[in-house]
């Protein structure tokens, strides 16, 4: 008996065959036609998507990724995409989620919005992001920091480091910190690059299994 990812596959694949079918059959002059007379949101959607496709296929256009401070409603689709990953890549549970999204509802409430969330941008869509939320006058967290898996060794964790140290520098901050843990080995590498160092550790189960987490800081 198929379980419930072989199922979803399958039905992923003959939706996409369908769509994949109705496009063909319009031809390449009648679809250009059809695409040029939509609404800017809508072209962007059908490009960022023919975009993705390359992604997953290996091919990354690198003229075509920025780094931008987030827009609004991109706040979700970060909790999610963490979720999501947290999940497949270190079998974090449904609680990460809710961790996540407390989280933001901090930043946007009782923070304020202090501080500043950027993303890579790849053809109009989210493939990464980090964040510096001011938990005090003078201390800041580091935050949400991800990067999709197609767009990793592209150097873009080294240019959002670069992009938020730049931002903490600029608001004079004395102290940041974040909170991660050690199976990250990439990320921690690249924390220690900038100059972070490790302050704090605690072993336990927040998110459904044992890991354990480590404070790591860096004072300007």
């Amino acid at each position: 008996m198929e379980d419930k990812n072989q199922q979803n596959s399958k039905e992923v694949l003959e939706e996409f065959k369908g769509f994949y079918n109705d496009l063909k059959d319009s031809g390449d002059s009648q679809l250009l036609e059809m695409v040029q007379d939509l609404p800017f949101t809508s072209i962007e959607k059908i490009t960022s998507a023919f975009a993705e496709i390359q992604a997953v296929r290996g091919y990354v256009d690198r003229k075509k990724l920025k780094i931008r401070t987030y827009r609004s409603g991109e706040l979700g689709y970060i909790a999610w995409r963490h979720s999501v990953i947290y999940r497949q890549e270190y079998d974090l549970g449904d609680i990460f989620e809710f961790y996540l999204i407390q989280g933001m509802y901090q930043y946007l409430n009782e923070c304020e919005g202090r501080g500043e969330v950027w993303v890579i941008d790849y053809a109009g869509k989210v493939q990464g992001s980090i964040a510096i939320v001011e938990t005090e006058p003078g201390v800041a967290q580091l935050r949400w920091f991800l990067i999709e898996p197609e767009f990793r060794g592209f150097g873009l964790g080294k240019k959002l480091m670069e992009t938020c140290m730049k931002y903490c520098r600029e608001k004079n901050y004395n102290n940041v910190y974040l909170w991660t843990f050690d199976e990250l080995d990439a990320a921690r590498h690249l924390y220690e690059s900038f100059g972070f160092r490790v302050t704090e550790t605690k072993t336990s189960a927040p998110w459904g299994r044992d890991i354990t987490e480590e404070r790591w800081d860096i004072e300007l």
